[in-house]
């Protein structure tokens, strides 16, 4: 396997930021549970399995990589 570089993201690297596959599928999901009470509160985590696996599409993102990389 290839070693992996970890650099700041520049403008030229935009093209290839944005044609990277914005979808994965997974059988498991966080469930979130908040307990409020008087002087406190909670938040925990856990997973979930799914009955079946499921096909998740990311927001597009090219918008704002695009602004991400022009601000760094």
């Amino acid at each position: 396997m290839p070693a992996i570089e970890i650099r700041p993201a520049l403008l030229e690297d935009l093209n290839s930021i944005v044609q990277i596959k914005q979808i994965y599928q997974t059988s498991a999901v966080w469930q979130m549970d908040r307990r409020v009470g008087d002087n406190d509160f909670s938040i925990g985590f856990r997973e979930v399995r799914l009955p079946r696996s499921i096909k998740v599409d990311v927001p597009n993102l090219s918008d704002s990589a695009e602004e991400y990389i022009l601000t760094v």
